[in-house]
């Protein structure tokens, strides 16, 4: 992801007057934007947690995350374990981020229309299936084949790592990577909601319908600050997480709820900015101060309604998921015991063969096989320019599944021999799945160079 060009234009102006913007700033925002960057920093987080879980100080990490935190305010008391904070809370931000992704690219992006989405909407159906269905075989008429959803995600934040770090990948493999691993967090987000949500209570159900309902009315009415949404997305995630579907699903749903319309269209702020600035210029001459200000303060609205809320909460939380939610998370739940008598156990569980087998075998055949018959059968178009060995990298490289997948394992099973046996397995697959899919599209890229985009 490119620095946005909104955020760059900001910028390319406060430099001009600003020291630490020139030096400081306008790096330090290229540097978060640049593709891989989060990635590279999810995986430290990751080792470090292992470093820690591994070490003679290991009981001191474990302790750490089943602290008790308690939030209490009137009638609401919560009180939680800071893991369980991380997980039902934080990851609640990165889901109202990859939601507000989804609705951006089925509105504006790659999935606004049925022929641009057909192939990665095949790709990621087969990504999803074919491993889902491996890891069932690998634990059929066992307790552990809750886990079937774990193998199914792609970590878009590594996978693009992967891509970004190749040299000579064509913009069209960007783009339907990207497209491919939108369309899984959909998948993902869905099996959450449906599959690993707890007994529905209809109270607090019908209490979050009604906070919906006042977050569209304050949307019709035009309410442009942002203490009522606050305050209404706040409770709101409350009452999803009281309801017993899993609190995270409440990022997803409000993000749905952000308008991806501007107010003023850059048409409109044309026609309405021009008389301004002509009577700008008027006040400047005639040095009335109040009546410049004033016309000031009209543009300064005017350029703000000219940006789409959807737009402007994006730029606003990306670093903070990219650079804090998610290596917290990863910090959090990525540390497991690695002493060779837990591997010797770990290694021989259906669980870590299901997950190995799912991510680092099902992951690359389903896409391949599911975009080959959508392409035979006229169902999608392979871009010219792309190569079917292209492809096959990809596919390994979204058998990365890191950060979802470790999600779905917490959800899936309730005892720590299953959890770990999930987590190591995830973490040895997504790291295979990363040097094996950066070969291949080495491989696949020395007889036919593109120009890097």
């Amino acid at each position: 992801m490119s620095l946005p060009a909104r955020r760059l234009g900001e910028l390319t102006i406060n430099r001009e007057f600003s020291f630490a913007a020139r030096h400081l700033e306008l790096p330090a925002q290229e540097f978060i934007y640049r593709q891989g960057v989060s990635g590279i920093l999810l995986l430290a987080a990751g080792l470090l947690a292992l470093a820690w879980a591994n070490s003679p100080w290991r009981q001191v990490y474990f302790e750490l995350w089943e602290a008790k935190l308690s939030f209490n305010f009137g009638f609401i008391h919560l009180e939680k374990s800071l893991h369980h904070w991380i997980n039902d809370g934080l990851m609640t931000l990165f889901f109202f981020l990859v939601g507000m992704e989804i609705k951006h690219e089925a509105i504006h992006g790659h999935l606004s229309s049925l022929k641009r989405a057909a192939l990665p909407i095949f790709a990621a159906a087969g990504g999803m299936i074919a491993p889902a269905l491996l890891f069932a075989s690998f634990n059929w008429g066992q307790g552990t084949i809750s886990g079937w959803g774990i193998p199914m995600a792609t970590d878009i934040a590594f996978a693009v790592g992967v891509l970004a770090l190749t040299p000579g990948i064509s913009h069209e493999l960007k783009v339907f990577l990207l497209a491919l691993a939108i369309v899984d967090d959909i998948g993902a987000i869905a099996v959450i909601a449906f599959f690993y949500s707890n007994q529905i209570h209809l109270l607090p159900l019908s209490v979050a319908v009604c906070l919906l309902l006042a977050i569209k009315g304050f949307r019709q009415a035009k309410v442009r600050f942002a203490f009522p949404y606050v305050l209404a997305g706040i409770l709101f995630w409350l009452m999803i997480l009281r309801s017993g579907i899993h609190a995270t699903i409440a990022g997803v749903i409000l993000a749905f709820m952000v308008s991806s319309r501007e107010a003023v269209s850059k048409e409109e702020f044309e026609h309405r900015a021009l008389p301004l600035l002509n009577s700008l210029s008027d006040a400047n001459r005639e040095d009335d101060i109040n009546a410049a200000d004033a016309k000031l303060g009209a543009l300064e609205a005017l350029a703000v309604s000219t940006d789409p809320p959807i737009e402007r909460l994006t730029r606003a939380l990306h670093p903070w998921v990219g650079f804090v939610v998610l290596p917290l998370f990863a910090f959090a739940n990525a540390g497991v015991v690695l002493s060779a008598s837990a591997l010797a156990t770990v290694v021989k569980s259906a669980v870590f063969i299901g997950v190995c087998v799912g991510l680092l075998v099902g992951k690359p055949m389903g896409i391949f096989t599911f975009t080959w018959l959508a392409t035979k059968l006229k169902l999608a178009e392979m871009p010219s320019n792309l190569k079917w060995s292209e492809l096959t990298g990809t596919g390994v490289v979204a058998g990365i599944g890191f950060t979802v997948a470790i999600f779905i394992a917490d959800l899936a099973f309730s005892d720590e021999a299953s959890i770990a046996a999930a987590k190591v397995a995830t973490l040895l697959a997504s790291f295979v799945a990363g040097i094996a899919g950066y070969i291949l599209l080495r491989f696949a890229r020395r007889n036919k160079p593109y120009p890097k985009v």
